[in-house]
């Protein structure tokens, strides 16, 4: 824990008498606070505005605004970026949070990008849980002079298998900072039908052949580029399809099954291992046990079902795999709780 944190959870134990498990809870849960609407009978952020945009090394100037129905015992502010030197007692409920000017934050995210900044107050009658939060985006005023990534090339082998490309920038004072939280970077693939490739640079397998994936770190009409190669080895096992969507589904119930097909497509007989499966789905097969399969077209078949748990968006993962291949071929599952 650091020093700062520390001195304020010692203040606030004193003050409040409050259990230490207590407090770490809340620590915890006012980092991953995000924003949401207040109501005018409530604490709020005044200053600054939601998604504002702060530089490595500012000071940010905080104001809150406390309604006249509320009598606050104590505040202070916390985010993952650091906590205020401030704990305040009475008005005015005015703080200051200096940005780091490099490494990372608490919790070991990156420095560029959206972090959370929470006033956490205690009023007359309560413990702290009155909490208020903002968005603020770190980002550098400049351009890195090269971007730069562990791997020279990515190598896949299977269907659906993943692979998270981590961008760094070294910028004109020296700084490396890993960039992939920045609103500044994007991705790309040279070929959809490779693989694709999400906002914050987790590569997918679609199929075999060779492709570009492109990381590019703009502002304005300027950029910075680095290309990595990514090679997907001829397949050896195919599994058709390679997502499976149940649509919506009554909770505590069982969708009927969905059919996936896999196919040999190697030189040698294929031995498949109980697949592996994820989330609010079940599968039945009858793949271990006609392994071996045959050569260049041997089949099976495994069947999935759903059962949604709660309502709304589910979803969940099935990876399969031989014992002769090290690749893993991974299938994307979804359906809806009604």
């Amino acid at each position: 824990m650091p020093y700062t944190r520390l001195w304020i959870s010692l203040l606030l134990l004193s003050l409040l008498v409050l259990p230490t498990s207590d407090l770490q809870e809340h620590f915890s849960s006012s980092q991953q606070a995000i924003p949401k609407e207040q109501s005018s009978g409530s604490i709020s952020i005044v200053s600054p505005p939601d998604g504002t945009i702060v530089r490595p090394g500012e000071t940010l100037h905080i104001d809150v605004s406390v309604p006249p129905s509320k009598t606050v015992r104590i505040m202070m502010i916390l985010s993952p970026l650091g906590q205020s030197e401030e704990v305040r007692e009475s008005p005015p409920w005015s703080f200051t949070l200096t940005i780091p000017k490099v490494g990372g934050v608490s919790g070991g995210g990156s420095l560029l990008g959206k972090h959370p900044v929470t006033a956490s107050a205690a009023t007359a009658g309560q413990d702290l849980g009155n909490d208020t939060s903002i968005m603020v985006d770190v980002e550098r005023p400049d351009l890195p002079v090269t971007l730069w990534t562990q791997e020279s090339g990515i190598f896949l082998k299977a269907i659906g298998e993943e692979y998270r490309v981590i961008v760094s920038g070294v910028f004109p004072d020296g700084s490396d900072l890993e960039l992939n939280e920045s609103c500044c970077l994007s991705f790309s693939s040279s070929d959809a039908k490779v693989a694709t490739v999400t906002d914050d640079g987790v590569v997918t397998v679609i199929g075999p052949g060779h492709a570009f994936i492109t990381a590019t770190y703009r502002q304005g009409d300027r950029n910075v580029q680095r290309s990595i190669p990514l090679n997907i080895s001829p397949l050896a096992l195919n599994v058709s399809p390679s997502v499976l969507d149940f649509g919506e589904n009554v909770v505590g119930s069982t969708s009927s099954p969905q059919e996936l097909t896999l196919t040999n497509l190697s030189i040698s007989p294929m031995d498949i291992v109980k697949p592996e499966i994820q989330g609010e789905f079940s599968e039945t097969d009858d793949c271990v046990s006609v392994s071996p399969l045959a050569e260049e077209g041997g089949t099976c078949t495994i069947r999935v079902t759903f059962t949604p748990t709660r309502k709304g968006l589910r979803s969940g993962k099935m990876n399969i795999a031989s014992q002769s291949s090290q690749g893993v071929t991974t299938v994307h599952l979804s359906g809806i709780g009604k």
